[in-house]
């Protein structure tokens, strides 16, 4: 401070003229007084609460009125005579009681315990899900093969058909579509397996036979699925409900997995509850226990005799004492005969009058005196003893309000937070976005089918059709690899077109041959007509809506493993008088509709 200017950093402050609570601001080159208003002021503290006046005496309680004399109870007449005692004997007390009966014989062996079925084999990974029934003797059916597996057998797909109309029951059980059913009795143990069923089959002239297909989880479409040491359990049937089965069999596969096709499926039963053991024989009766030597307890006193005759004499009544402060004397005990008659109660003291003077109530002390209220905050000494509460004291004037302070700068920006955790609440799913309005690119167009011409088109590619006018057979162009060539697919003609190959009426369910020509007639049900299970190259079927119902009753081409257009899905045919020609190409590819 250089006289009465101040120096900060070079640079002068001068106070100007501000008036008592102004503050400074910095303009630019100095500091002047602002009219800002500071920060409020310290409230001030509170007056020391006044003393607490002393509580009045309490009141002197009047005294209670006298209470009346009680009556004088009147004199007790005397005592009639005793009966003469009774000359009668009671009657004599009852028999003792039974002596103990003697111990109860020991209970008889018990039977030995059925025997435990044998232990199975060590645990496996290769559990199966249970079946509905298991076989109790060999099967009757067609085996057909399926489709490869990868364990380079013919399992997937694989059926077992009956060789004739029927429900299939097995164990007793009533198969239903889609159960599953352990084989394990075939004669030719390579079919033996797990299946689940395809079709029921239905009874009479107009039913359909059983169709059984190796089970997904049995048919080794993944390497090593079926393996010694794989086990089922039977939850149906009169004979093997209960019963545990494993497959014994080692095989030729990896792991000493089985090929199906190629290696023996053996099972055998491996647990399951065992017979109850007979009842062991009843122990012997105990024998009776010996005549009791002890004397039962006397019986109970008979009833007292009869009381002996009322005296005749009444004893002369005492005289009704006075009403006096005296209780009279008890009279004299009257002569020997029937009690006295009580005397007459002697009249009841009037009650004593209640007083009528309350005692007065003693004065209320007077309330001690409010006091002032302190204006000088002194120190704050130490906390003494806690004493009576006092009467509040008056609030303190507020302090005054301060001018205000200057606007501090402002801070930095903190740094930025860690990364919270990935909420685990999924948010409210967001509204439907509009319909678009926008069309799609259009799709690839389909292979082109030829007309009717007496020669071959020029420049075909994979898969078209052409139906040759001079022969009247379609024909499809195929391309191998080694040789490209048109090759024979079938007539189209109503009669059976201008093949060698007589045409087949089938009214149910059938598995058709390479080369079959299939009228299918589905008036009286729907059913499925299954492709061949192993196709080759050019290998044709033919079906023709016999009866024009398709419709309203269609019919189910089953595709039997392979692909159909490329898609592993079954054909239904539910269009009226519709005629397909379907022929195999190829594994991607399958059977090419023409």
């Amino acid at each position: 401070m250089l006289g009465n200017r101040i120096i900060v950093d070079s640079v002068e402050i001068r106070p100007g003229s501000p008036t008592s609570g102004q503050a400074l601001v910095y303009d630019g080159t100095k500091y002047v007084p602002t009219t800002a208003v500071g920060p409020t002021g310290p409230t001030g503290a509170a007056g020391t609460a006044g003393a607490t006046g002393p509580t009045g005496a309490a009141g002197v309680t009047g005294p209670t009125g006298a209470s009346g004399y009680i009556g004088l109870d009147g004199a007790t007449g005397p005592t009639g005579p005793t009966g003469a005692a009774s000359t009668v004997t009671g009657p004599t007390g009852s028999t003792g009681a039974a002596g103990p009966t003697g111990p109860t014989g020991a209970n008889g062996v018990t039977g030995p315990t059925g025997a435990t079925g044998a232990t199975g084999p060590a645990g496996t990974t290769n559990a199966h899900d249970s079946v509905h029934a298991a076989a109790t003797a060999a099967s009757t059916g067609t085996y057909a093969a399926g489709s490869l597996g990868a364990d380079g057998g013919y399992g997937v797909g694989a059926t077992l058909t009956a060789v004739s109309n029927g429900r299939l029951v097995v164990d007793g059980h009533t198969i239903t579509n889609g159960e599953r059913v352990l084989l394990w009795l075939n004669t030719d143990p390579k079919t033996n397996g797990i299946y689940f069923v395809t079709t029921q089959g239905t009874n009479g002239a107009g039913g359909n036979p059983w169709v059984l297909t190796r089970a997904t989880d049995y048919d080794n479409n993944i390497a090593q699925q079926v393996q010694d040491g794989d086990f089922v359990l039977v939850t149906n049937g009169s004979t093997h409900q209960g019963k545990t089965f494993i497959m014994t069999s080692v095989g030729t596969g990896t792991n000493s997995s089985i090929v199906i096709g190629t290696d023996n499926i053996t099972f055998t039963e491996t647990g399951g509850v065992g017979p109850t053991g007979p009842s062991g024989p009843t122990g012997a009766t105990g024998p009776t226990g010996a005549a009791s030597t002890v004397t039962g307890p006397t019986g109970p006193t008979g009833p007292t005799g009869a009381a002996g005759a009322a005296s005749t004499v009444t004893g002369p009544t005492g005289a009704t004492g006075a009403a006096s402060t005296v209780t009279g004397p008890t009279g004299p005990t009257g002569a020997t005969g029937t009690t006295g008659g009580v005397g007459p109660t002697g009249p009841t003291g009037a009650t004593g009058a209640a007083s009528t003077v309350t005692g007065p109530t003693g004065p209320t002390g007077p309330t001690g005196a409010t006091g002032d209220a302190s204006t000088v905050t002194g120190p704050t000494g130490s906390t003494g003893p806690t004493g009576p509460q006092g009467s509040l004291g008056n609030t303190g004037a507020p302090g005054a309000t301060g001018s205000q302070g200057d606007l501090g700068p402002t801070g930095p920006t903190g740094p930025t937070g860690a990364q919270g955790d990935a909420s685990t609440i999924p948010g409210p799913t967001g509204p439907t976005g509009p319909v678009s309005t926008v069309t799609g690119p259009t799709g690839p167009s389909g292979v082109t089918l030829f007309g009717p011409s007496a020669t071959a088109p020029t420049s075909p590619v994979q898969g078209q059709g052409w139906f040759n006018t001079n022969t009247g057979f379609a024909y499809m162009w195929l391309q191998d690899g080694t040789s490209n060539q048109w090759v024979q697919v079938g007539g189209i003609s109503g009669g059976g077109g201008g093949g060698t190959t007589a045409w087949l009426v089938k009214t149910s369910a059938y598995t058709a041959s390479t080369g079959d020509k299939i009228i299918a007639d589905t008036s009286t049900a729907a059913f499925t007509i299954t492709l061949p299970p192993t196709p080759g190259a050019g290998d044709n079927v033919t079906i023709k809506d016999g009866a024009g119902t398709f419709g309203t009753k269609s019919l189910t081409v089953a595709r039997n493993g392979n692909n159909i257009e490329e898609i592993a899905q079954n054909l239904v045919l539910n269009v009226a008088g519709a005629v397909v020609y379907l022929v195999y190409v190829d594994v991607t590819t399958g059977w090419k509709i023409i």
